[in-house]
């Protein structure tokens, strides 16, 4: 999960220094390791949570951001 993150950082060339701040954000802290398609479907919409703002916006939009997600802690 974290070299997705990587990637997509590397990809729109984002620096890298905050995906550690992103992961324990979203609470991926335990996941870093795990295969996206491993995943619960919480834990999918989590990784892409941590995509929508690894480059920090100033603004985000999303529909129905909680739906089937748990308590972050």
């Amino acid at each position: 999960m974290s070299e997705y993150l990587l990637f997509i950082s590397k990809l729109y060339k984002i620096k890298t220094t905050n995906l550690e701040k992103i992961i324990s954000i979203t609470g991926l802290n335990d996941y870093k390791n795990h295969k996206i398609e491993k995943l619960s479907k919480v834990y999918k919409q989590r990784v892409g949570l941590a995509v929508a703002i690894i480059h920090d916006p100033k603004l985000l939009i999303l529909d129905k951001p909680i739906t089937g997600l748990d308590q972050i802690k």
